[in-house]
Order: C-alpha cells, then structure tokens, then sequence
C-alpha cells in the first residue's frame, strides 16, 4: 500500500506527459464537433489567447483560494477533524469526500449475494467497474456526430446522467438506513408463544393509542403467556433503495448511449467551423451615401 502512494506521483506525472503530447500532436477538439479544415481561418495560437485565459483562471482560483485559507480555513472542514484520535471508538457514519460519494454510495448499493459472489466482493466490482466504464466511452459512444450540440435525444440523456450523479452524491453523504423522505415511524410489536408454541405477533400503528391498544392486548392474554412489546421501524424507502436504483441507472446510462447513437436523427453539422460562423455575419449590402 505504501508502495503505491510513492508509484502513484510518477504514474500521474507520465499521464500529464502524455496529455501534452496529445495536446500538440492530435490537437484538441473543440465545442462543435466539426473538424479543422483551414488551420489558419479556424484556429487560433496557444500565445497569447489561451497563455491569457488560463492566466486570468488562475490568478481567480488563487484568490478564492486566499480567501479560503487566511479568513475561513474551517468552512470545508468537518467537526469530526477535531475529535481526539480513539483507535477503540469507530465514528458511527465515516464518509469519504466529496468526490467519492457517488461511488461511494453505488458500494453501498449492492446489498445482495449473486452466486458465490458475495455483496461486499460485489460492491467492490461495481464501484471500480463505474469508474472504468468512463475509459469505454469513446466506444459506447456510436454516433457519427461528436458534438450533443446536435444531438437534442443524446443531450437530454446526458442532462439526466448529470442528475443521477448528484443524487448518488447525495444519497453517499446520508446513511443507508435513513429514509428519503424523512425519518422512518415505529411500529409496536407484539410477540407471544401460544399454547401449542407457535410464536405470534401482531403490530399495531398510532403513536400513544397504538402503545395502549398493544398493552390492552398483553393484559388479555392467558395468565403465564410470555409477551412481548418492542418498537421496530415501519418498512419505507431508504437511502440504499435509492443508490440501488440510481446505480442501474448509471450504468444504463451507458448502454442507452450505445443504442441512441446508432437511431438517433441529429441535426444537420456545418460543413466547417468558418463558414458555420460566416453564415451569422453576412457583410452588409447597404450602398453608402456621399455626404454633401
């Protein structure tokens, strides 16, 4: 495990390589999707447009940056930071950041054994397989078009894979056992053996009536009949019935991409980026008056 904090800088700083050579060789897309035909009517130089735009980004970031770490240094932290270590004490709810939620909770969305593979193996699969499935897309993607510009089915797709992530962070951050629509009621259950020992139980809803309709119930039965009341939570829709849902969905995500690329009706591509953007700015035909 050390061993792989200290592989990890050099593993990054290889891909960083690489992501500037991609840069330069192949060259980047851009927003429409159309490829470059004329380098000198359709492109600009990397000095200075893009040397100033990346500048003014990062002089922003560092100034919100600032802000954070001299006036408001706890803003983002957690109270529990601030708890004595007790390696015999474990916190009831740890959550990762905020960046692993939606894995995070697509972990603890699999609750099920399949097979031999038992839910905990199972999760793990799944979580990993949510992050590997990204390095797929160039392929699940099928359609012709690159830009969802284009593409209105594929976009509106899109905006609802958006949707599912911030959910699933969301559902990461809460626990499993709450429920999503507010905090589960309690049930009274009573259990008692009858004569011929069969255990009974019977459940009763309604608050403070419900307990004296469940003790009124206890008092009838015969004398010596061992009984029971005990408060349990009443069956409601859960965090991880959510995640459960909400991990389908991402990954089917996924798959209708594969099938919408190859049905789908896009619209109609300009046939380069200038002539795309001359088309909006037609030169003026007006004829100028000499003045007198």
């Amino acid at each position: 495990f050390f061993s792989l904090h200290y592989l990890l800088p050099f593993m990054i700083a290889a891909v960083v390589v690489l992501h500037v050579w991609a840069l330069h060789v192949p060259g980047n897309n851009n927003p429409t999707g159309v490829e470059v035909q004329d380098v000198e009517k359709e492109t600009v130089p990397f000095h200075p447009y893009y040397t100033v735009k990346d500048a003014f980004a990062i002089v922003l970031f560092f100034m919100m940056f600032a802000v954070f770490v001299f006036y408001a240094p706890n803003v983002l932290g957690h109270a529990d930071n601030y708890v004595q270590a007790n390696p015999l004490v474990t916190p009831s709810h740890i959550v990762p950041e905020w960046y692993f939620l939606p894995f995070y909770a697509i972990l603890r969305a699999i609750t099920f054994d399949v097979g031999p593979i038992p839910a905990k193996l199972l999760g793990v699969i799944f979580m990993f397989a949510a992050i590997a499935v990204l390095f797929l897309l160039p392929w699940m993607d099928t359609s012709k078009v690159k830009s969802m510009r284009y593409r209105p089915v594929a976009r509106q797709f899109f905006f609802g894979f958006v949707a599912t992530c911030l959910l699933l962070g969301w559902c990461g951050a809460s626990n499993p056992d709450d429920g999503v629509f507010g905090t589960p009621g309690k049930k009274l259950v009573v259990s008692y053996t009858d004569a011929g020992g069969a255990e009974i139980t019977s459940e009763y809803d309604g608050g403070g009536e419900a307990y004296l309709d469940a003790k009124k119930f206890v008092e009838s039965l015969p004398a010596g009949t061992n009984a029971s009341i005990s408060a349990v939570a009443k069956p409601t829709f859960q965090f991880r019935h959510l995640s459960l849902i909400l991990t389908f969905a991402y990954f089917g995500y996924f798959i209708l991409l594969f099938f919408v690329g190859l049905t789908e009706s896009s619209k109609a591509v300009p046939e380069s980026i200038h002539k795309s953007v001359l088309k909006r700015s037609k030169p003026s035909t007006a004829t100028a008056i000499p003045a007198e």
